[in-house]
Protein backbone atom coordinates (compact mmCIF):
# COMPACT_ATOMS: atom_id res chain seq x y z
CA UNK A 1 0.00 0.00 0.00
CA UNK A 2 1.37 3.41 -1.42
CA UNK A 3 1.21 6.57 0.02
CA UNK A 4 -0.15 9.83 -1.98
CA UNK A 5 0.71 13.10 -2.00
CA UNK A 6 -2.95 13.75 -0.43
CA UNK A 7 -2.90 11.31 2.38
CA UNK A 8 1.45 12.50 3.44
CA UNK A 9 -0.25 16.19 3.59
CA UNK A 10 -2.79 14.94 5.26
CA UNK A 11 -0.39 12.84 7.85
CA UNK A 12 1.94 15.72 8.31
CA UNK A 13 -0.73 18.73 8.80
CA UNK A 14 -2.33 16.40 11.68
CA UNK A 15 0.87 15.72 13.27
CA UNK A 16 1.41 19.50 13.37
CA UNK A 17 -1.39 20.32 14.73
CA UNK A 18 -1.32 17.66 17.53
CA UNK A 19 2.59 19.00 18.28
CA UNK A 20 1.25 22.46 18.69
CA UNK A 21 -1.60 21.41 20.99
CA UNK A 22 0.44 19.58 22.65
CA UNK A 23 3.30 22.32 23.27
CA UNK A 24 0.60 24.65 24.67
CA UNK A 25 -0.25 22.32 27.57
CA UNK A 26 3.20 22.27 27.99
CA UNK A 27 3.55 25.76 28.88
CA UNK A 28 3.38 27.21 32.42
CA UNK A 29 2.00 24.05 33.85
CA UNK A 30 4.48 23.75 36.55
CA UNK A 31 6.81 25.92 38.19
CA UNK A 32 9.18 26.06 40.85
CA UNK A 33 7.85 26.66 44.66
CA UNK A 34 9.48 29.89 45.82
CA UNK A 35 10.03 28.27 49.25
CA UNK A 36 10.95 24.87 48.94
CA UNK A 37 11.93 24.34 45.74
CA UNK A 38 9.87 21.87 44.68
CA UNK A 39 8.23 21.40 41.53
CA UNK A 40 4.35 22.87 41.48
CA UNK A 41 1.44 22.43 39.09
CA UNK A 42 -0.41 25.24 37.57
CA UNK A 43 -3.67 25.09 39.15
CA UNK A 44 -5.13 26.32 36.15
CA UNK A 45 -6.54 29.68 38.03
CA UNK A 46 -5.19 33.32 36.81
CA UNK A 47 -5.48 36.97 38.22
CA UNK A 48 -4.65 40.10 36.79
CA UNK A 49 -3.45 43.55 38.74
CA UNK A 50 -4.65 45.50 35.83
CA UNK A 51 -5.95 45.30 32.89
CA UNK A 52 -2.73 45.75 30.38
CA UNK A 53 -0.60 43.47 33.64
CA UNK A 54 0.78 40.53 32.98
CA UNK A 55 -1.27 37.93 34.66
CA UNK A 56 -0.44 36.10 37.68
CA UNK A 57 -0.98 32.23 38.13
CA UNK A 58 -1.85 29.70 40.89
CA UNK A 59 0.29 26.66 41.28
CA UNK A 60 -0.19 24.28 43.97
CA UNK A 61 1.61 21.14 45.43
CA UNK A 62 1.91 19.10 48.39
CA UNK A 63 4.54 19.27 50.74
CA UNK A 64 3.86 16.79 53.29
CA UNK A 65 1.62 14.79 56.04
CA UNK A 66 0.58 16.19 59.38
CA UNK A 67 0.15 14.63 63.04
CA UNK A 68 -3.13 13.44 61.68
CA UNK A 69 -2.25 12.36 58.84
CA UNK A 70 -3.55 14.75 56.89
CA UNK A 71 -1.53 16.04 53.22
CA UNK A 72 -0.37 19.41 53.54
CA UNK A 73 -0.66 21.52 50.50
CA UNK A 74 1.17 24.90 49.48
CA UNK A 75 -0.16 27.09 47.19
CA UNK A 76 1.29 30.26 45.55
CA UNK A 77 0.99 32.97 42.87
CA UNK A 78 3.64 33.97 40.63
CA UNK A 79 3.71 35.80 37.13
CA UNK A 80 2.65 33.70 33.80
CA UNK A 81 5.26 33.12 31.68
CA UNK A 82 2.97 33.49 28.77
CA UNK A 83 0.36 35.59 28.37
CA UNK A 84 -1.99 33.12 26.57
CA UNK A 85 -2.46 30.98 29.14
Amino acid sequence: MTMTNVDRKWLIGLSLILLTAALAFAVDSWATCPLDGAEANWTGHKKWASQNAKPDCEYSHNYGVDDQGNILKHTFWTKCDDDDR
